[in-house]
């Protein structure tokens, strides 16, 4: 029954995000359900790293006397942002499916002022000499989140040729768990630019 499917493919995801482990939920190939499953996954698995990450690189900041430059938190924060706005208007899209191609049209662009954004991030970090963090934690972040985003958009593709037109609830249900997570992460990131601020993460 779709609610148990569901009810399997919500424990699945939630344990990608606090376990870290690779998914076993499948239903076979050319299933709509299954190919965004995959791809939610791959979201979460996305997610849980870059939890890894603003762990890591939160116990690994240390003091310095030398200036370190801080305007990797404000874009950080601006690509956050993007990727909210992202999983919120897909979670619109599925829930509601009106002015379907201009929510699509929305987060096809939101995905390109991601890609810009990120590459804003990586062009920074090959010009600073002292950063907040390691070199290495940001690079990492700053793909991970991009790739989620990457998703997104690929399930919309998907969504497309299934010739999805109309409401299911099983994909609202899913999009609502990514919408959530993708909020909790944007809040993990957020709070590297207070070290104090530590229960947040």
């Amino acid at each position: 029954p779709p609610n148990d499917v569901f009810a399997v493919f919500s424990r699945s995801l939630r344990q990608i995000l606090t376990e870290g482990v690779s998914p076993t939920f499948r239903l076979g190939p050319g299933n709509l359900f299954s190919d965004c499953f995959e791809r939610s996954a791959t979201i979460a698995l996305h997610l849980r790293r870059i939890l890894a990450l603003v762990a890591l690189s939160r116990s690994t900041t240390r003091f310095s006397l030398l200036p370190r430059e801080q305007k990797f938190f404000d874009q950080f924060d601006g690509v956050t942002k993007i990727i909210v706005t992202a999983a919120q208007t897909f979670a619109e899209l599925v829930d509601l499916f009106d002015h379907r191609e201009r929510r699509m049209n929305e987060i096809r662009e939101l995905e390109h002022k991601c890609d810009i954004a990120v590459e804003g991030i990586l062009t920074s970090l090959g010009r600073t000499f002292i950063t907040p963090f390691d070199r290495e934690d940001i690079h990492a972040l700053a793909k991970e989140v991009d790739d989620i985003i990457d998703m997104l958009y690929t399930i919309l593709n998907r969504m497309k040729v299934y010739k999805i037109g109309n409401v299911d609830k099983n994909l609202v249900q899913f999009a609502t768990v990514i919408d959530e997570s993708v909020r909790a992460v944007a809040r993990a990131v957020k709070s590297l630019r207070h070290l104090k601020n530590s229960k947040s993460v």
